[in-house]
């Protein structure tokens, strides 16, 4: 594929799961005008921030005037993941300047990641040089939906009856992302593993459940993939 189709092919995949992103911008936007920021500040720190449910926890912190040392660390904490995300993805950017991998970075979500990391492990891109396309295609889309719809959230949240309930479109959207990778015993205990102890870990403060579920996950993951081979 040529550069404009491996990054339609991008936004044309990803189309699907805006479904979680937009009430999640919705949410962000909305939030930030309840804890005083005004509908301008609340739209920069969603285009600035870009980080779903850390910049949401953010502002629960900042609600309850919680110290600026404890927001950070439950920030960090929450997207702590991007770290690990980092780690499998840099070997499809060799070659890519500093700024573009810096701009990468600044765009990565949980589906940008995951969608990139399929794609980019597909045969037919495996001598692809324009396959990273397919990955700006994903997340940049995936931030202008997300600017867009905390816009919305910001100037016209207080229309939006809360009784719609849309946060849980969100871990349904998760779901979607996560279900279809699951295709081995490695994969189904990973997966298993991480959500039984995320569960038993989620009263945790500041957020660490999640960091301790994915690292259990992981390592759970692991293990079945040497049994396997062994046997």
């Amino acid at each position: 594929m040529s550069r404009r189709q491996e990054f339609f092919y991008g936004v044309r995949s990803i189309l699907p799961l805006l479904l979680g992103v937009l009430p999640l911008g919705l949410v962000a936007g909305v939030t930030g005008v309840s804890i005083g920021f005004s509908p301008c500040e609340s739209l920069m720190a969603s285009s600035i921030i870009f980080a779903g449910a850390a910049q949401i926890a953010a502002y629960q912190l900042l609600a309850l005037q919680s110290p600026l040392i404890v927001v950070w660390f439950a920030v960090f904490m929450i997207n702590l993941r991007h770290i690990m995300y980092s780690a499998s993805i840099a070997p499809h950017f060799k070659g890519v300047t500093m700024p573009l991998r810096m701009l990468a970075a600044y765009v990565m979500t949980d589906q940008a990641y995951i969608f990139g990391l399929q794609r980019f492990n597909q045969a037919e891109a495996q001598t692809s040089a324009h396959k990273i396309y397919f990955y700006w295609g994903v997340s940049l889309f995936i931030w202008l939906m997300w600017v867009l719809a905390a816009a919305s959230g910001a100037y016209l949240g207080a229309a939006i009856p809360t009784s719609w309930g849309l946060d849980f479109i969100v871990p349904l959207m998760f779901m979607a992302l996560v279900i279809p990778n699951i295709n081995n015993i490695p994969s189904f205990g990973a997966a298993l593993s991480a959500a039984l102890i995320a569960l038993l870990t989620y009263n945790l403060p500041f957020r660490l459940g999640l960091i301790v579920a994915s690292l259990c996950g992981m390592g759970i993951g692991v293990l079945l993939e040497r049994w396997e081979r062994q046997q």
